[in-house]
């Protein structure tokens, strides 16, 4: 019986180094967000998320909620709003409700669909956090993921800021 668990194992092995090639979103996501997985990693990402369609003005997550799902954007155009001001505008490549992943805390916005024909993929959030669970590299690679964008929103925000500032400067000079 060793002998035959080894071989099986070897098997699992061999399918973990070989290249799966992707089309369409899928390769969109691989090649553009999903840093430093292997195809394996991110198949096994992917076999647990679905493709949903919104329609333009569908609320996607609710502010003061608990979520039951992570989304990202495959195309269009989402917008975040906070006791109905917008906030900010989410594109193509974008986590939805990571900050609540995350956390494990209610959301602190609503999400709306601001485009016509947007297309996201989601993950049950407790199917997510199980597969992260049992395997501690997909879970780093994917935290690491979802750092990058939240690095980049708060980078952007920060130009933002010293922009508007710098604006406000001129008007009062």
């Amino acid at each position: 019986l060793v002998g035959s668990e080894m071989c099986i194992r070897d098997s699992s092995l061999l399918s973990e180094n070989k290249k799966i090639e992707f089309e369409g979103y899928e390769k969109f996501l691989f090649e553009n967000i999903f840093h430093g997985f292997s195809s394996y990693q991110f198949k096994k990402i992917i076999d647990i998320s679905h493709v949903n369609n919104c329609y333009q003005g569908q609320t996607i997550i609710e502010q003061d909620t608990f979520l039951d799902e992570i989304y990202l954007i495959i195309n269009g155009k989402l917008e975040i709003s906070v006791h109905g001001q917008s906030v900010a505008s989410l594109k193509t490549g974008d986590f939805v409700g990571e900050m609540s992943f995350i956390t494990n805390e209610k959301t602190k916005a609503n999400v709306i669909a601001s485009s016509a024909d947007v297309r996201v993929l989601s993950w049950n959030t407790k199917k997510l956090k199980n597969l992260l669970s049992k395997h501690p590299e997909l879970n780093s690679l994917f935290t690491a993921t979802l750092g990058r964008q939240l690095i980049s929103e708060l980078m952007e925000r920060s130009l933002k800021d010293s922009s508007s500032k710098k604006d406000s400067l001129k008007l009062v000079a």
